[in-house]
């Protein structure tokens, strides 16, 4: 499960391709984050959270830099590089439970270290999806990734730079390239907030 915060950093660095490549089974997005009836030139403001990067973007244009967000994020829309994922019964359930304070209570209570940070509908529905099913979740979402291990340890979670380095180890992209996409690219140009850097010794990858 990718959330929108993985997705639009791959997109809007024109690595979409990258990320579809690591998703083997294809890139799995709930409604929350890609409703796939919304189709840009939004006249609307657009319900998911990714479309509505893209109506953001041709609200306030500052020519190239929006323009090209416009066109990578309609690209990735219109590309069968992804697929929709509808959720069941309990995952709609698991989602608003993983909004509650009751969810972040139980957190704190397991978990010494759990600082609560506000939980998106987007990450929510994500999260609940990949614990229901067993399924991976690509996050950097430090909400979501906090009270994921702290109350469903068992949930794999994977953030943007290991999955970079697994890209690396998979032959996708040489290490230079993944470091400068990290570090340079997410980092600073996208407004990634992180303090962990991607560096390489020879072609192996780390985050440090």
């Amino acid at each position: 499960m990718v959330d929108n915060m993985v997705l639009a950093m791959f997109v809007d660095a024109g690595q979409a391709q990258l990320l579809s490549d690591l998703a083997s089974a294809g890139l799995n997005i709930t409604p929350t984050i890609l409703e796939p009836e919304e189709c840009p030139p939004f006249s609307n403001p657009p319900t998911s959270e990714f479309a509505k990067g893209i109506y953001e973007a041709q609200s306030n244009r500052v020519a190239g830099i929006d323009d090209q967000r416009i066109q990578l994020r309609t690209a990735f829309i219109q590309s069968n590089s992804w697929q929709p994922v509808d959720l069941l019964d309990e995952e709609l359930k698991l989602a608003y439970y993983l909004q509650s304070r009751q969810a972040r209570d139980v957190a704190r209570a397991r978990a010494s270290g759990f600082r609560y940070k506000r939980i998106h509908p987007g990450e929510a529905e994500c999260a609940a999806v990949a614990i229901n099913r067993g399924w991976e979740l690509w996050t950097d979402d430090g909400g979501i990734v906090g009270l994921v291990r702290a109350l469903y340890p068992d949930c794999q979670v994977v953030r943007t730079c290991a999955l970079l380095v697994r890209a690396v180890q998979r032959g996708l992209i040489p290490c230079a390239d993944a470091a400068h996409l990290y570090n340079t690219v997410f980092r600073v140009q996208l407004g990634l907030r992180t303090s962990v850097s991607l560096r390489c010794d020879g072609e192996q990858a780390t985050c440090r």
